[in-house]
Formats: structure tokens, sequence, C-alpha cells
């Protein structure tokens, strides 16, 4: 019997590093557009009962007609939910409405979600209340400290991506601390941290890539091509 979570899927990034005149999530990989790939995964696993998928405003009508009516006809899953100015406020949005105990999230802008990283995302926030998947650094990382450069040791470096699943309650908790204090986060584990929760981290894979840039298009092409 499958382990059951909420899924909210960020896909209202305003992609400005792309200079395209449309979200990046809506750029097409051979044919299709690059939500419809994770999407399309996480409509699929049987570990997921309910999706918010997280647009910017000006968007939901057209991913409504493009992509949802279009490809997914079974769309009853699909609930869709206006993000905020940054990715903080547009999960902490998707939260107020998330009704599981466990919710996953993911970016729309990693298309190549395989479903071993999900159930492994669901089954290790059972265990452990918080799990986020990763992959090692195969490059030398160095740090800026004020102009003195020092190299850091890659064996403890974990590049983290998601998805990554946590039990509601304290996904909630750790967002209302960020939100007290003004603080900025690039990822929920690092949320988790600041309120002294622990996060399981589990090995990923290098398919997993988030498409920031029209290099990264060329490389998703290639990807899609053998996933």
């Amino acid at each position: 019997m499958y382990k059951k979570s909420d899924c909210i899927l960020l896909a209202a990034g305003r992609s400005r590093r792309m200079n395209s005149g449309i979200s990046k999530q809506f750029m097409e990989i051979n044919d299709k557009p690059i939500l419809y790939y994770s999407l399309n995964s996480i409509l699929n696993n049987e570990g997921i009962e309910n999706i918010y998928l997280v647009l910017e405003d000006i968007y939901v009508e057209y991913c409504q007609k493009n992509i949802i009516d279009k490809w997914f006809f079974d769309s009853n899953k699909i609930t869709i939910v206006v993000g905020g100015d940054n990715r903080q406020d547009s999960v902490y949005n998707a939260l107020n409405i998330v009704k599981g105990k466990y919710v996953l999230i993911h970016d729309a802008a990693r298309p190549f979600l395989t479903k071993e990283c999900i159930d492994d995302a669901i089954k290790y926030a059972y265990e452990y209340g918080a799990a986020s998947c990763y992959i090692t650094s195969n490059d030398t990382i160095k740090i800026n400290y004020n102009g003195e450069i020092k190299t850091l040791n890659r064996e403890n470096l974990l590049v983290i991506q998601t998805p990554q699943c946590f039990e509601k309650s304290k996904l909630v908790s750790a967002y209302k601390y960020v939100k007290q204090h003004g603080i900025i986060i690039n990822d929920e584990s690092s949320a988790l941290d600041l309120i002294g929760e622990r996060t399981y981290f589990y090995l990923g894979n290098r398919f997993n890539i988030k498409i920031t840039s029209r290099e990264d298009i060329y490389i998703g092409e290639s990807i899609q091509k053998v996933f």
C-alpha cells in the first residue's frame, strides 16, 4: 500500500534569466511544455493524492487551456493556486489550502522527475518527518570571503534538489518562523533548519536538472530522448 502525500508544484517563477516572452515552464522541450513533464510524473504517481499547481496570476487561464485541458483529461486532482511575490510566498499560499498530513514540494523547472525520486521523498518523510533529494558535486567549489578565495572539500558538499517532502505541520511551523523574521530562503529544508528540525537527505539523480537558461533547454532535449 502506497504512503500518501499531497504535492505543491511550483510554476510561478518569472524566468528573468531566459529573456523570453513567456515563463520558462511554458517553453517547450521536444514539442511539450516544460511543465507537462513534471506534472505528468506527479499525476501518474500512486502516492500523490492532491496537486496544488502554483502559477503567476497572468498564466492561470493560459495554463488551464494549453496544458491542463489539452494534455490532462483526468485533472480532478489539480487545484490551481495563485503564487506570491517570491518562492516562499508561493509555497505559503498553497500550504494554506493543502489538505493532507504530508506535502511534497517540487519545482516545475525540474521536468525530469522519476517515480523513484517521488516515492523516496514520501517514504523518508514518513520515517523522518522531512526529506530532500540531493546529488554530489563533481566540480571544485570555491568560496569568496571578502576577497579571500578558499576551496571547499567537495566530499562534504550536497547539491540540493527537489522533490522535498515534509510532515505538513513541521513545514507550516518553519514558514511561520520565516515570515515572522523576514528571512529569505531558497528551499524548504533551509526553513526547517531555522527551527531546529532535521531533514533526511537521500540520493537523487543527475537527470533531475533545473531549467534556468537557454543552454539548459538544449540539455533537456537530449535528456528527454532517453528519459
